[in-house]
């Protein structure tokens, strides 16, 4: 049975040409003789990268002097590669040719550079063989081979359950110049390879102008310390503002086509959705234990620490509350500690399970709801409906200087020295900034962009329709 919201009265927020006014205040049918001072808000909202940015738990927030910023990835300390196709008529103690398949994680320069070298023993990954490396050919880019001698000539240098044949994919290895033999040579050294990985912050902006007479109208209505509509506005800008800061860090708004400048911004879901980890399931009929042992072994295979962030959709939550928390509900699940306290666990609406050596901070994220974030209901179903994203809370240390970097920061350019959001009032009823129009407004104005640490360590978690 689908969900159906109830119609509202109007929009949640609307445009008024030349500012909000005296007619509007009153159009509102906030001057009335019977009331409740304080405004109450219908809904709420929780910014994920924000709070996290307030505990100091999975975020800090940097600084970059320029529209682009990067920084450098080293690439495991451990080479492999898998072999292009399978090779046939293998015998005990002879020699093998193959050709290293052409993927992102082999080929460097134009795919005239490969890991193979002379002397290396590798290892086949499924039958554990082993073979030293006694010729190499690197004439062809993309193609490289190599000639692998078994290092047992009664064994055939075969993949698992095969007595002839070395099967396409099957990956072959590095185990280092074992057997080096006596009086040995050099052999050539293998250098470690390094990723860029870069961003760009984007321009967010909101405006609130309001007329003399409607800033200058109190109300009956509390606004938060000011009965004058002018204090609901501003309130109601940050709200927005932060929210549009979290919409940004999470989802990014990558922009080509505006002509405006802007080059937007590529969000942590997106960094993490291209060199992380994916676990699917099919939603509605349980994300169970076996799902939770999918998304730990991604985890560990690499190399995520301990303690993650699960960020939840309601859908999933409740799929993971059918499957997990009714059966497994025995002193395994209990409250996460947030910012070093558990009561602020509680508050902020995080729950854990532990398995695997891994804590799983559960988080219910509204954002990847329409429905909860904007209170409307939708004719088709939105992009992210049974999804959630495992964050890892691990620090990263910099081999260079011992920095400890968080999972991702929130990376602003600063408008102007030590200001990371600009505000400021202008018009003819500011106190500064003044001009011939009788009018206060109140603008904003931020560059945000997001740098993910090691998005490899992060896991997609999405339910498909069974």
């Amino acid at each position: 049975m689908s969900l159906n919201i109830p119609a509202q009265t109007g929009p949640g927020q609307t445009v008024i040409v030349g500012g909000a006014d005296a007619g509007l205040v009153n159009d509102l049918n906030v001057v009335i003789p019977d009331y409740i001072p304080q405004l109450l808000s219908k809904y709420g909202t929780e910014n994920y990268a924000l709070l996290m940015e307030m505990l100091g738990k999975t975020v800090v927030q940097a600084k970059t002097d320029t529209q682009t910023f990067k920084h450098f990835e080293k690439r495991s300390s451990f080479a492999s590669f898998q072999n292009n196709a399978t090779v046939t008529g293998i015998s005990a103690g002879a020699d093998v040719t193959v050709t290293v398949k052409n993927n992102s994680n082999t080929y460097t320069s134009s795919g005239t550079q490969s890991p193979i070298r002379v002397g290396e023993v590798v290892e086949i990954a499924s039958s554990g063989k082993k073979g030293k490396i006694t010729a190499v050919n690197k004439s062809v880019n993309n193609a490289h081979t190599a000639t692998i001698t078994p290092l047992d000539s009664t064994v055939a240098f075969t993949s698992a359950s095969e007595s002839s044949r070395l099967l396409a994919d099957d990956t072959l290895l590095f185990r280092g110049n074992i057997n080096a033999g006596e009086a040995s040579t050099e052999m050539e050294g293998l250098s470690p390879e390094l990723d860029v990985v870069e961003n760009t912050t984007t321009e967010i902006r909101d405006d609130f102008p309001i007329t003399d007479r409607g800033m200058m109208e109190k109300t009956q209505v509390d606004f938060g310390g000011s009965f004058y509509y002018y204090k609901l506005g501003q309130r109601e800008l940050n709200k927005r503002f932060l929210a549009s800061i979290d919409y940004v860090i999470m989802e990014g708004c990558d922009a080509d086509n505006l002509g405006n400048g802007s080059v937007g911004t590529t969000g942590v879901i997106t960094r993490a959705a291209a060199a992380g980890g994916t676990c699917s399931y099919n939603s509605g009929t349980g994300l169970d234990i076996s799902n939770c042992h999918e998304i730990a072994r991604s985890l560990d295979f690499n190399g995520a620490e301990g303690e993650c962030h699960w960020l939840q959709d309601i859908y999933q939550r409740q799929d993971f509350n059918d499957a997990i928390f009714n059966e497994y509900n025995n002193g395994a699940i209990r409250y996460a500690s947030v910012g070093g306290k558990e009561e602020a666990a509680v508050s902020y609406g995080f729950k854990s399970l532990h398995i695997d050596g891994y804590s799983f901070h559960l988080y219910r994220y509204k954002n990847f709801s329409p429905e909860a974030q904007y209170h409307v209901s939708l004719s088709q179903t939105p992009l992210r409906r049974n999804f959630g994203i495992v964050i890892p809370q691990g620090v990263h240390v910099d081999a260079k200087n011992g920095q400890t970097y968080p999972s991702f920061q929130i990376v602003y350019q600063e408008a102007k020295p030590g200001v990371k959001i600009n505000t400021w009032e202008w018009g003819g009823m500011a106190d500064q900034n003044r001009n011939g129009d009788a009018k206060l407004t109140l603008s904003q104005i931020a560059y945000v962009g997001a740098r993910v640490f090691a998005a490899n360590q992060f896991v997609t978690v999405r339910g498909t329709q069974s």
